[in-house]
């Protein structure tokens, strides 16, 4: 299967479909991120994670 990507300004490529983690923590996070990967995703959204949002 095929992902589709959106280029950036630099050139670069990210995935258009990304695997978000909110409201997950812990080891629900953990579990969700490892089938997430499994599954193929290869764009991982923690920023919520960081607390810098605000």
């Amino acid at each position: 299967m095929s992902i589709p990507t959106h280029t950036l300004n630099d050139g670069h490529a990210i995935p258009a479909i990304g695997f978000g983690t909110y409201p997950m923590k812990e080891q629900e996070c953990v579990d969700g991120v490892r089938s997430a990967l499994e599954t193929g995703y290869r764009l991982i959204d923690s920023a919520v994670n960081y607390g810098n949002e605000p």
